[in-house]
């Protein structure tokens, strides 16, 4: 009784499988005939805004041909139908036709923006098509539709009526009205007016708004969803300005000073109000016609940056002095605009002074007792400020005008000295370089010198601080430095920068032709005097020697004024240049570095043992300042071992005798 029980639940299960598995089948397949489309399926274009059909029909009474009207909302509310007869004359191909195609209907249907499948929509692939258009003008959008598609839009087939066009802008349905536009055209109330004959659009009094891709959208009669050509409609509006734009903030057009510091970076934005297409927008910078008559004009680095969006554009600077009273100017041009807007602004660059000292009698000329003489400082700063001299970093011995000139009536031998001048700058207080004005005594004794060299004896000496820079002036000549005349540079001026003491002693610009005795004051030398804090070279090392071999360390140094105290050490003793040797160790006497204000000095190993291992200090101080320079001392064997590396080598021998341990401990 148990088996023949399990066997009748057994059997009740599997039959009610597969009843269920029917009954589901069964279902499935009346789901797929009631979403099949009949012949009087609302359009899937939207819903009829019914007043207007209906007012229609009262304007149009007494007409001999009925017309179909639709529009497309994205309303969801859904409506009876109304049914309109199609017009007599218009031939109806059976092959286009459904079958019981007879009059077609407006009604409302739900409108949604869902994707469509690939499998059921026909996706132009041509290019959008562009039209371009005036504000309140008038245009026609045309429905171009692929291949063997293009005959539902032939005047004699009107399949596609049974599902009216529906025109998508920017991917979503318009409200639209679908007539015959040969007929029908006027009073109908609406801008978007679909053609029942072509599906084309026409849209009247053609808005900003309607800018954009444009296209239609219909079905055949077997249901299959179809796109015709995207058109790309361009509304043209003009741009109603164009303003700048600093740190985010909107400049005000009455005002156009911008002030900058030498040496910022500028970003700037240009920005167009309004227009459509956007505008093009395009950078200029034009220089002060004081700066484009000078000698040097800044490198035209205003760079602009790619545009990421349009009607917009970004610019940026870096600021040099020769920007001072540049315009820069962003300029848009626009199809709909005869001339160019711009908007720009003036550069107010704020920089550090600058020092020019002039002499009359000019440079080069010998300057003796009893002479008139003045020299002159001029200050090239924004703002602008004051020079006043210096003597010897005092008072000078005559008084200033306003002008910046020291005039002496009948010079002195005792006015000579380093005259310089200094300002107070709103960016701090500057200081030029020094002039050495050199009053001779016997101007009979200089004649004889000039006549036997052929040129002036006298130097223009110059004093400039470590890091300074200094300008030397030359007619197109080339320049010498030292007493080998090394070539540094020309023709033309000599520029110095970031000077260091090696760049001390004469510059001599010689001139091009050998002919040309009326240069000779250009070729009179100069001698620049570097003073400041002690400087080392190299300011650290590392040195290696063996164990028992001799070794001299070197170490080149400059001050000017000339270095007060030097000494070498070590961790346990401090060795003075000159001084006897210890512990087989010895700094030697400071010897000349060969260059103006610069010495060397050799700490002497006589044999290098273990424990002279590790780091030394060299020690240098001036009135100016103090400099150290630091030299590490390795040791080696003659194994290779250094001593200072002793532990890493043996901590290296573990780790490969354990390696051969585990070696042989695998083997086996």
């Amino acid at each position: 009784m148990g088996c023949s029980s399990r066997s009748f639940f057994l059997t009740t299960l599997l039959a009610a499988g597969l009843l269920s598995i029917a009954l589901f089948a069964e279902l499935t397949c009346a789901t797929r005939l009631r979403q099949r489309p009949g012949p009087t399926d609302a359009p899937r274009g939207g819903s009829v805004n019914e007043a207007g059909v209906f007012a229609l029909r009262g304007r149009q009474e007494g007409n001999r041909r009925s017309r179909r009207t639709t529009t497309s909302t994205t309303s969801t509310t859904t409506s009876g139908s109304t049914l309109i007869p199609l017009p007599d004359e218009v031939a109806q191909p059976a092959a286009l036709l459904a079958p019981e195609e007879e009059s077609w209907s407006t009604s409302s249907s739900t409108t949604t923006n869902v994707p469509l499948p690939l499998d059921t929509a026909a996706t132009s692939s041509n290019p959008p098509l562009e039209l371009v258009v005036k504000p309140h003008s008038k245009v026609i959008l045309p429905c171009e539709l692929e291949g063997n598609y293009s005959r539902l839009l032939l005047p004699g087939a009107r399949s596609y009526r049974i599902r009216p066009a529906t025109w998508l802008h920017e991917g979503s349905p318009v409200d639209m009205i679908t007539i015959d536009t040969r007929t029908e055209m006027s009073g109908t109330g609406h801008r978007y007016i679909g053609d029942s004959t072509t599906a084309a659009l026409h849209i009247d009094n053609v808005r900003l708004e309607d800018d954009g891709v444009w296209g239609c959208r219909l079905e055949d009669d077997r249901g299959k969803i179809l796109f015709g050509r995207p058109v790309k409609l361009v509304v043209l509006e003009a741009p109603r300005g164009t303003y700048l734009l600093i740190d985010g903030r909107r400049l005000d057009p009455g005002n156009q000073f911008v002030p900058v510091k030498e040496g910022s970076e500028l970003i700037l934005e240009c920005a167009a109000e309004g227009g459509n297409p956007p505008p093009v927008l395009a950078w200029g910078m034009t220089l002060s016609q004081a700066t484009l008559d000078g000698p040097e004009q800044p490198p035209d680095n205003l760079t602009v940056s790619p545009s990421t969006s349009g009607g917009s554009s970004r610019a940026h600077l870096k600021v040099l002095r020769g920007h001072h009273n540049a315009t820069i100017a962003c300029v848009a041009r626009h199809i709909t605009l005869t001339v160019p807007m711009n908007a720009s602004i003036l550069l107010d660059v704020q920089y550090t002074p600058s020092f020019a000292i002039t002499r009359l009698p000019g440079f080069g000329i010998p300057i003796v007792e009893g002479m008139s003489v003045s020299l002159k400082c001029e200050v090239d700063s924004n703002p602008a400020s004051t020079p006043i001299w210096q003597r010897d970093n005092g008072p000078p011995p005559v008084e200033q005008s306003d002008d910046g000139w020291l005039n002496f009536t009948k010079i002195t031998r005792a006015e000579s000295g380093w005259y310089k001048c200094y300002t107070r700058h709103m960016l701090g207080i500057f200081t030029s370089i020094g002039y050495f004005l050199n009053v001779r005594y016997d101007p009979d004794m200089e004649t004889e010198a000039e006549a036997l060299n052929g040129e002036a004896t006298d130097s223009r000496r110059m004093e400039v601080q470590i890091g300074g820079a200094v300008t030397l002036e030359c007619d197109g000549g080339c320049w010498g430095h030292g007493p080998g005349m090394d070539p540094v540079g020309g023709p033309g001026p000599l520029a110095l920068s970031r000077v260091v003491y090696q760049e001390a002693g004469e510059y001599r610009c010689v001139a091009p032709d050998r002919k040309m005795q009326d240069t000779w004051r250009a070729q009179l030398p100069y001698h620049i005097k570097v003073t400041g804090r002690p400087m080392v070279h190299p300011p650290s090392q590392t040195v290696t020697a063996n164990e028992g071999e001799p070794l001299d360390i070197v170490v080149e140094f400059c001050a000017e004024p000339s270095y007060t105290k030097v000494l070498w050490m070590s961790e346990e003793h401090v060795y003075t240049p000159g001084a006897p040797p210890r512990d087989g160790v010895q700094a030697l006497a400071i010897e000349d570095g060969g260059t103006e204000s610069c010495y060397r000095t050799t700490l002497r190993f006589e044999t290098i043992q273990w424990s002279h291992a590790g780091e030394w200090l060299l020690l240098v101080r001036s009135p100016e300042g103090i400099a150290d320079a630091s030299v590490m001392l390795n040791v080696t064997r003659a194994s290779g071992y250094s001593h200072a590396h002793v532990r890493s080598a043996s901590v290296t021998y573990l780790l490969f005798c354990l390696l051969l341990t585990i070696l042989q401990e695998h083997r086996r």
